[in-house]
């Protein structure tokens, strides 16, 4: 298997208490009774350091407002408050000019390789318009560098003229990732890059990913639901639960050591590939609260088989476990 390169400790990406909600669209006939728009906290108060060189994943159930952290970071969407740092600047404090020269550092590997591609455009063309919009290289030397591009994610010349519906979903994911690469990025945020690709091609990219890492050594946050892939891929993981950060250390020390009543619980429910060991194990207790109405105290208090009544009412916060593991549950540090 391959392996991850140990990052640096210089810290690369710092992001402070960054929020963002959404307010949802109200129907005629309320907008006439004048109900007010419900709003959905999808990221509330998030504070994450990523060191360089490192790749950080962060894991959680569909709704845990993972992806629109990620597209916060990246000025898809644009937070509501916080800070994000990176190359000594708030990403989120810059204009128009000056987000646009920070985008070449920063590049987005999205979830569905078909639909983040132009259908009407060969890789060749796609590729090419990168090189001269953003000068990247000379004109002469554009033909080479698309194929060394190519080949830097295991594809050969013969795909530069072809369209993306004459690729597989593997071939199209690895294009994607080298039209990222072709921006020379400091660091790529990828948005559940394998999730829609069959299990051997799973393991195909996400081997690339890390050959890439190494190679180039690219930081790189990494946002999945699949606890399987973040072990396989991550140095470090966050663990997300209805905007928040519920717990956050190295990889190994997550999956031996996990502290947060959500991390056991999503631990005890991922899928066992080894048939051998394979087991009837609990789910998840119940569904996550509506986004709207986020319970008071943890919001994880309705669904865990630990909660007390302090858990109700106090927002507990992250508390070191042991150095860089941290977790927002003093109940469970207790029994450590």
């Amino acid at each position: 298997m391959t392996t991850v390169q140990t990052p640096q400790s210089e810290m690369f990406l710092t992001v402070r208490n960054v929020k963002k909600q959404f307010v949802l669209p109200l129907g005629l006939l309320p907008m006439l009774l004048g109900h007010k728009h419900d709003v959905v906290t999808a990221v509330d108060g998030v504070s994450l350091e990523i060191k360089k060189g490192e790749i950080l994943g962060v894991v959680g159930e569909s709704g845990s407002g993972k992806t629109t952290l990620l597209h916060c970071i990246a000025r898809i969407h644009s937070a509501d408050s916080g800070e994000v740092i990176f190359d000594g600047r708030d990403i989120l404090k810059l204009n128009k000019r000056e987000l646009r020269a920070e985008r070449r550092k920063i590049q987005v590997i999205f979830q569905d390789p078909y639909s983040s591609l132009n259908p009407r455009m060969t890789v060749k063309q796609m590729l090419m318009e990168i090189f001269s919009v953003h000068k990247i290289c000379p004109p002469e030397e554009r033909l080479a560098r698309a194929i060394s591009l190519l080949e830097t994610v295991g594809m050969g010349p013969d795909a530069l003229n072809r369209l993306p519906s004459q690729f597989s979903g593997g071939q199209r994911q690895r294009i994607g990732i080298a039209r990222a690469l072709a921006m020379e990025p400091a660091i790529l945020l990828a948005d559940e890059p394998v999730s829609a690709l069959d299990v051997s091609i799973q393991a195909q990219v996400l081997n690339l990913l890390l050959k890439l890492q190494r190679n180039l050594n690219l930081t790189m946050l990494f946002v999945t639901h699949d606890l399987r892939v973040v072990r396989h891929i991550s140095h470090r993981i966050a663990i997300m639960y209805l905007g928040k950060i519920m717990e956050v250390g190295p990889t190994e020390q997550i999956f031996s050591n996990p502290v947060h009543p959500y991390t056991h619980a999503l631990l005890a429910a991922a899928p066992e590939l080894d048939p051998t060991r394979r087991e009837t194990k609990p789910a998840l207790l119940g569904e996550p609260p509506n986004p709207i109405h986020i319970p008071p105290g943890c919001r994880f208090h309705p669904r865990c088989p630990f909660a007390l009544d302090s858990c109700k009412v106090d927002e507990p916060e992250l508390l070191e476990v042991s150095s860089g593991h941290l977790a927002a549950c003093p109940v469970m540090m207790i029994k450590q």
